[in-house]
């Protein structure tokens, strides 16, 4: 299996993940986040295919505007004021996406070092950028899941900013 496969299954095993947590969880904020992380992942995997037929025309299209709309979606959750029944169990997912996203992250990283293809290794350098943003948009849900009211309470995203 070469690079681009195994990158496919990557992003499509995690586009189905997200989309089961959706389906776990009741809160709508969440429930539309984990959507836009399916979503983000469904993108990733048709550029990878599209690279992978070489359609270096695709690469600018890897990144996406989930972190603002994410960022959105926290501020009207905050503004509610919404209750989080998560148990441990569920927050253990969160947790197990969040492993996902930082080794897809090294993984994308660690192949963009092994490529000599000047267009292959930008792309798959932005990837990883990619994926290290579901990854800090994950560890803000976690923090929410943990500590709600502390949460909701003081959350200015200032994490967010920098994408």
């Amino acid at each position: 299996m070469d690079i681009f496969e195994f990158a496919m299954e990557k992003e499509r095993y995690a586009e189905n993940y997200y989309r089961e947590l959706a389906d776990k969880t009741a809160d709508h904020g969440l429930k539309s986040i984990l959507l836009l992380l399916a979503n983000d992942e469904v993108k990733h995997c048709e550029t990878i295919k599209r690279i992978k037929e070489e359609d270096f025309a695709s690469i600018g299209s890897v990144a996406t505007d989930i972190i603002p709309n994410s960022k959105q979606i926290f501020q009207k959750m905050r503004a509610a004021k919404e209750d989080f029944n998560l148990d441990l169990t569920e927050i253990a997912l969160f947790t197990k996406a969040q492993k996902f996203e930082k080794n897809s992250q090294e993984f994308y990283a660690a192949k963009a070092e092994e490529v000599t293809d000047k267009t292959v290794k930008s792309f798959l350098l932005k990837l990883a950028e990619e994926e290290k943003k579901h990854f800090i948009l994950l560890e803000n849900i976690i923090t929410m899941l943990q500590r709600p009211k502390l949460w909701l309470e003081n959350a200015e995203f200032n994490n967010l900013d920098a994408y």
